[in-house]
């Protein structure tokens, strides 16, 4: 059986009023937060990459690596 490949992102709130940083949460507690800011009221394109066989997480803003994990 493959090991589970769901997770959510979310937008957790920041010290400054309607900026928010991005949350990728796996399977149970495990979850990875952004040091980048995301505007509230402005698009954004996400993208998580999830590497298969491998601990590894990769996440993009606007086309910029944000977090590798």
């Amino acid at each position: 059986k493959p090991a589970s490949s769901e997770f959510y992102i979310s937008l957790i709130g920041g010290a400054q009023a309607n900026k928010y940083k991005i949350r990728v949460t796996g399977v149970g507690t495990d979850y990875y937060d952004t040091a980048e800011i995301v505007d509230l009221n402005a698009w954004s394109h996400i993208v998580v990459i999830m590497k298969s066989g491998v601990n590894g997480t990769s996440i993009y803003l606007n086309g910029n690596l944000i977090g590798d994990r």
